[in-house]
């Protein structure tokens, strides 16, 4: 097995495809993340300002799109930094959290429109990515629900940025590297995130649902962070010099004593999970089995000795826990009231996030994702959204993404607790999946690592 120092991991070549030889992350991305970082972390030292604020969301945005009209994938890494990144650290800790610098998602949107115009009608040299049939026909059918929707209610700035998310991001991933910017991006996004929020969790005032930051949405993007550090380290140690291993189990081992405050039983039951996953995909590698077992086993004693998890251990004793919470009873709720659709919303849904008008009662999520789509989208819209989940994780397993699987495993899990679907994490990760099966692999002549197909071709 070959490690690279670390000088290797930064590679001179700008081009929009791979080099020959494959580093983890080039000089030109690696420049523009920080850059990102940058901008996300320390722009709300600012006072703020609307007139400020729109001048710097239309200036960054410009930036961006014309400076990576080569590279479009920075708009989903400025989604991260620029959006997803303040939102979490700021706007959850601030009794306005409209006063935020941030790049909305109607600047989001037209980031994209603006690129796409671009490349077609006016840049000489065009940008041919792909865009995914089935995640397009899902972006194109939640738009054209607003002609029957029983609601208006939702359909807004963020619904149209969520349209454009799944019809154009997949347009934007095309290689191997695109996939480990956006998670090497996400990686680094979240470790600002616990580093801007720790210090409001070591005053000891916070407990779950004393300010204004959800905790199941924050323990779903933190979770999201941990799993993609661990995928990365699977499917990528051979690019990974030891400072970038070393950074990504800290950030792991960061992530997991931050989400200890949040006490999401959804977020601890699921790494439980992943991690009896992350052994069956190691059964035949022993020694990373005793290693990472006894590597949890001593963490988790440590921090358990100086009390870190006793909020999640009182979580998890609460009445509730048998019912998840209560979503038991609005699972059954919603499922009751399907009985009085007729033929056509059995079909084609009631619209965007109508599960409040059904059982859950007014303003009520459903807490699962599927059931908030057959109820939005009908039988249609639910059908689409499978044939692509299932789609996505057969040519994962194809390509040789295996580690990978440990996204779709969480993306599972939290669709049966929240709808990461229309989320910013969950739709980042949803677009994903997609594609980790469809981009242009570095090396075509070796097969990825994949303890499952390891046949080598024309051998």
């Amino acid at each position: 097995m070959n490690n690279y120092p670390l000088g290797k991991l930064i590679n001179q070549d700008t081009r929009g495809q791979d080099a020959d030889t494959p580093v983890f992350i080039d000089k030109r991305d690696l420049a523009w993340v920080a850059f990102l970082a940058l901008v996300g972390a320390f722009i709300n030292i600012l006072p703020y300002s609307r007139m400020v604020s729109m001048a710097f969301q239309v200036g960054i945005a410009a930036v961006v799109v014309l400076g990576n009209l080569k590279r479009p994938v920075m708009l989903i890494v400025s989604f991260i930094f620029l959006h997803l990144m303040p939102s979490r650290m700021i706007a959850g800790f601030n009794e306005a959290s409209s006063s935020v610098y941030t790049v909305n998602k109607l600047i989001l949107s037209l980031m994209v429109l603006t690129f796409l115009f671009i490349n077609t009608f006016i840049s000489k040299e065009k940008y041919k990515g792909k865009f995914n049939p089935w995640l397009f026909a899902f972006a194109v059918f939640m738009a054209i629900s607003y002609t029957w929707s029983i609601s208006f209610l939702y359909y807004d700035t963020s619904f149209i940025w969520l349209v454009v998310a799944y019809a154009f991001y997949p347009y934007f991933i095309s290689t191997e590297k695109d996939i480990r910017l956006i998670l090497f991006s996400l990686f680094v996004s979240m470790q600002i995130f616990g580093l801007a929020v720790l210090p409001t969790l070591a005053t000891g005032e916070f407990y779950r649902g004393q300010i204004r930051l959800d905790p199941n949405f924050s323990s779903m993007a933190l979770t999201f962070c941990v799993i993609s550090a661990l995928a990365l380290l699977l499917q990528y140690k051979e690019l990974l010099g030891r400072f970038l291993k070393a950074g990504l189990i800290a950030g792991i081992v960061f992530d997991v004593f931050i989400l200890s405050f949040f006490a999401s039983r959804t977020a601890f039951f699921g790494l439980a999970i992943i991690f009896l996953f992350f052994m069956v995909l190691n059964m035949n590698k022993p020694g990373t089995i005793v290693l990472s077992a006894a590597a949890v086993v001593a963490g988790f004693f440590y921090f358990e000795g100086r009390g870190l998890f006793d909020t999640v251990f009182k979580r998890f004793s609460a009445m509730d826990v048998n019912r998840f919470g209560g979503r038991t009873g609005i699972w059954k709720g919603l499922l009751v009231s399907i009985r009085q659709f007729n033929a056509f919303r059995l079909i084609f849904g009631n619209g965007y996030l109508t599960t409040g008008f059904f059982g859950a009662g007014s303003g009520g999520q459903a807490h699962n994702a599927y059931l908030s789509i057959f109820i939005g989208f009908g039988a249609i819209g639910l059908i689409i959204f499978l044939i692509y989940q299932v789609s996505s994780t057969v040519s994962i397993v194809k390509r040789g993404f295996v580690p990978f699987l440990l996204l779709v495993l969480n993306m599972l899990i939290y669709n049966f607790s929240l709808e990461p679907y229309i989320l910013s994490e969950g739709v980042l990760f949803l677009v994903l999946l997609g594609a980790m099966g469809a981009v242009t692999l570095e090396r075509e002549e070796v097969p990825p690592l994949n303890p499952f197909l390891n046949k080598r071709k024309n051998q």
